[in-house]
């Protein structure tokens, strides 16, 4: 087959790709349309504009009134006043059909497509199609759509898979050969061509690491230059990040955190007198340093990908590389460092010991790879560092209990390990349910970690938090005692301090907390300027639904904006989602064994949109994943007890969602539940099984 004309490839850059603008993507959109427009015959052309002049003239949609729009009785008026979602349904709907007519060797062979969208658009203006009520839209539709909005998303979609299946056709995989172009297309080409490929074999590529590594080493068995090799690698090495990353839009952030990770590792050699993978000259200055060097077809794909996987902080690969130069010298000042640090006389090294104190048992520490110890098998080279794991001699009252269910994600996961290691200030944010504080529970649960946690409000005082003066009673003489707060208990142990919804504390209250943050320990004036050390294994992590600049969603109130000096002690942040929907229905199942499984898909359906109208404010209720198992635990007894499996659906929802809604939510929560809720009558092969 021939490969894709360019026309194809930028519609599919238009439709597809990540990390623009909505403005850039519809800018995009448009000059592709307009290319397909060009392709078409001065006839054709002719007739689609008589035809939208007398659309827009017929069409209750265009007018000089406040409620309609205005557009150029023309083609670029038409291109101009389409919404994006319409835009970027013809352009892929042009696309798909050029690939399955097999139309895909030159761009003029749009010609025979972009006049009948064209003119279905009109026929949708005009009236003769229902068109499709929008209440954003200021003349109250969709402009030019003549389907459903979901089937609009589908064609985008469909010419994704379309457009892989192109590109799959010129590898012959069950022959064992692989097709030359496949070297010469983009990274994001194979990458997109790789998934199509996978997903014929399995609906869930992820689940069917086999194929993919099939379709590796094919490439890589049969790469013959040395430029092709160095792709099939940089392919090899997209794929495991996004492996790593769980999900196919964060690839290229994991990417940067595993080689970040690895410079890490390097440093963290070097300071303990060990020799990173690669040697430097300890002699050379910073003009030696050999700088790493992009091909041009490789950086057109790496600075498409930075400004959104760095969130604007690398604007493209030159900068990138301006950043790893620079790292490079650091570590190779650092082995000077060392060189001159080894020539004088030897510290004793400081030991920490874990002493007993009443009910605290003695314990030790020890350091163990992170993937051991969170039993990861996928990404395991990210979490190679050492972390460390406490042993304690009895049960320590102060460690929260392993929930041998938990999921962990695993960028989260890395980004909470490494502040931990590393003794960064973390701070997570995240809507409320979806589990931020269980989420640190669980980590330093399985580390054996003490954790203390206080949840703030507005009522939190100074002297909650550092400490007060008691009346004590000894032997008849009332006298003054000191008693410390719960920061100089935090300090004083190996504890991580968990500071619970910390955007609730008043700003000046906060203020206490800011040469804590900074790792310089405690000094607290009220106990005779009495200084409080930090313990060697002293950890501080904060988590809020807001990013500390008051309530952004309207759904937080008491949500307080928080002082500049405050948030800026905190040097990692970390985003806290939803769990995706097939791992929280894997909890529900784990958590409800005796729930059947076309119930669970059933409640996973009626969570994802009762979600969506949370975020979107049409809701107040929230849905955390405790209420998610709570529902599939009421509705597994109701199903035992009700004969009716309806009824017993209803009264579950009732008792746990609809009951502790407030009027307003109870009506679109009944709404949601009465259109999305469909329980298949017939058991599924596991539940038969």
């Amino acid at each position: 087959m021939t490969e894709p004309c360019g026309l194809l490839q930028r519609a599919y850059d238009a439709c597809l790709k990540t990390g623009r603008t909505q403005e850039e993507q519809r800018k995009a959109l448009r000059a592709v349309f307009s290319e397909m427009v060009g392709t078409m015959h001065a006839n054709n052309r002719e007739n689609c504009e008589t035809r939208i002049i007398d659309a827009f003239h017929e069409s209750d949609y265009v007018g000089m009134s406040h409620d309609r729009i205005n557009p150029r009785p023309s083609i670029v008026g038409l291109r101009d006043a389409l919404p994006q979602v319409v835009l970027a349904s013809v352009v892929a709907n042009v696309g798909e059909r050029m690939i399955n007519d097999g139309d895909v060797e030159h761009d003029s062979e749009a010609r025979h497509y972009i006049d009948v969208e064209i003119l279905l658009m009109c026929n949708a203006i005009s009236g003769e199609s229902m068109p499709i009520l929008h209440e954003a839209s200021k003349c109250g539709v969709l402009f030019g759509a003549h389907h459903d909005v979901y089937s609009m998303e589908d064609d985008v979609k469909q010419f994704k898979s379309a457009y892989a299946h192109s590109f799959v056709s010129l590898t012959e995989t069950h022959g064992g050969t692989m097709h030359p172009s496949m070297y010469t297309a983009s990274l994001d080409q194979v990458i997109t061509a790789h998934d199509y490929f996978v997903g014929k074999n399995d609906d869930e590529w992820e689940a069917n690491e086999h194929v993919s590594e099939k379709w590796v080493d094919a490439m890589r068995n049969h790469a013959e230059t040395r430029e092709q090799k160095d792709r099939v690698e940089a392919f090899g090495a997209a794929l495991e990040a996004r492996l790593l990353a769980g999900d196919e839009v964060d690839y290229a952030n994991a990417a940067i955190d595993v080689v970040s990770g690895e410079l890490v590792r390097s440093v963290e050699a070097i300071l303990k007198d060990e020799s990173p993978d690669e040697s430097v000259e300890d002699d050379a200055d910073d003009s030696d340093v050999k700088m790493i060097t992009v091909k041009p077809d490789f950086k057109a794909v790496l600075d498409t990908m930075l400004p959104n996987a760095t969130n604007g902080e690398v604007k493209d690969t030159d900068a990138l590389l301006e950043q790893i130069r620079k790292g490079m010298i650091a570590m190779k000042e650092t082995v000077e460092l060392r060189k001159k640090v080894s020539a004088m006389p030897s510290a004793p090294a400081v030991t920490v010991t874990l002493d007993a104190n009443g009910e605290i048992p003695d314990g030790d520490v020890e350091m163990i790879p992170a993937h051991t110890v969170f039993e990861i098998k996928r990404g395991k080279k990210a979490f190679e560092f050492e972390i460390p794991v406490f042993k304690w001699a009895t049960p320590h009252p102060h460690v929260p209990v392993i929930d041998d269910h938990y999921i962990f994600r695993p960028m989260p996961l890395l980004n909470l390990l490494q502040a931990l290691v590393g003794n960064e200030k973390a701070y997570l944010v995240g809507h409320t349910g979806t589990g931020k504080t269980t989420f640190i529970e669980q980590v330093v649960a399985r580390m054996g970690w003490p954790m203390i946690r206080i949840n703030f409000d507005s009522e939190i005082t100074r002297m909650d938090l550092m400490g007060r003066d008691v009346l004590t009673n000894d032997s008849g003489v009332t006298t003054s005692k000191f008693v410390d707060g719960v920061l100089p208990t935090a300090l004083n142990g190996p504890y991580v301090l968990c500071c619970d919804e910390v955007d609730r504390i008043r700003a000046e209250v906060s203020y206490v907390f800011n040469r804590m943050l900074e790792g310089n320990g405690l000094l607290i004036t009220e106990d005779g300027g009495r200084f409080v050390s930090p313990h060697p294994y002293h950890r501080l992590v904060a988590n809020a639904n807001t990013v500390g600049q008051g309530d952004d969603f309207g759904l937080y109130q008491g949500a307080r904006p928080q002082s500049q000096a405050f948030l800026d002690r905190f040097t990692r942040w970390l985003n806290i989602d939803y769990l995706k929907a097939k791992d929280e229905k894997k909890l529900l199942m784990d958590r409800v064994p005796g729930l059947p499984e076309r119930f669970a898909d059933a409640i996973m359906r009626y969570v994802k949109e009762h979600r969506e109208a949370f975020i979107n404010a049409e809701v107040l209720q929230p849905l955390s994943p405790r209420a998610v198992v709570g529902f599939g635990q009421t509705l597994a007894n109701f199903l035992t007890l009700l004969p009716d499996e309806n009824k017993a659906s209803t009264e579950a929802f009732e008792v746990v969602i609809l009951n502790r809604a407030s009027p307003q939510d109870r009506a679109v929560l009944k709404g949601i539940h009465n259109r999305v809720w469909a329980v298949s009558t017939e058991p599924t092969t596991t539940e038969a099984e």
